[in-house]
Formats: C-alpha cells, structure tokens, sequence
C-alpha cells in the first residue's frame, strides 16, 4: 500500500486503452474529467446543503460512469449507495460526507500527476 494518505486508489488502464495510448490524448480526457468532476462536486454539495435526496441520487448516478471507468472502487461503492432509491436522506447525506473528500483526492492526484489545471 502507498504511504500517501488517504489517496483512494485509480487506474488509468482502461481511459489510456480509450484515448490510443496517445498521451496528448489522455490528458484531454483527464482535463475534461476533471472539469466535469469539480462541476459535479459544487452540485454535490449544493444539493447535500438543500437537503435535496433526489438530486443527490441522480448526480451519483451521473457521476458514476467514469469512477468505474478509473477503477476507483472506494468511490464507486459509495456512489452506488448514494444513488440507491428508498434511501433515506441521512444516509444520503453520510455516504456524500464521505464521498466528497475522495473525489477531492482524486482530482487533485489526476492534476498534479498531468500537470492540469
């Protein structure tokens, strides 16, 4: 296991197969990732401070796709929690507390490891 704290872990594996092994490439579909993440956690957060389930839901399950994509398991199990229907809302609101920060992890490991903005 790495010692760097609390990074969840990722794989590009399946992104680099999309984009050719091009690494301009790659980094574009990283940027807009990124892009689209940081969008989607300002509406993430948005909607846990409105109390608003099934935004909550319907954004994880949004959010989903390219989780999987990266192979980052830990994010993608709580995704899936948090876009379950009939979920009250304060499980909603526990499973985004702790989602939140991962994904900020993440982001931040993808731009400083591409050099993105």
């Amino acid at each position: 296991m790495s010692n760097k704290k609390n990074i969840t872990s990722y794989s590009l594996k399946t992104v680099r197969a999309f984009a050719q092994d091009d690494e301009q490439s790659l980094r574009l579909i990283l940027q807009s990732f990124v892009s689209s993440s940081q969008e989607n956690l300002q509406r993430l957060k948005h909607d846990l401070k409105e109390g608003d389930s099934d935004e909550l839901a319907e954004l994880a399950h949004k959010m989903l796709a390219m989780f999987r994509q990266l192979e980052a398991d830990e994010i993608v199990q709580l995704l899936k929690q948090l876009e379950e229907k009939n979920t009250p809302f304060e499980q909603r609101e526990a499973r985004a507390q702790q989602v939140i920060p991962l994904i900020e992890q993440l982001l931040q490991e993808i731009k400083t490891s591409y050099q993105l903005h």
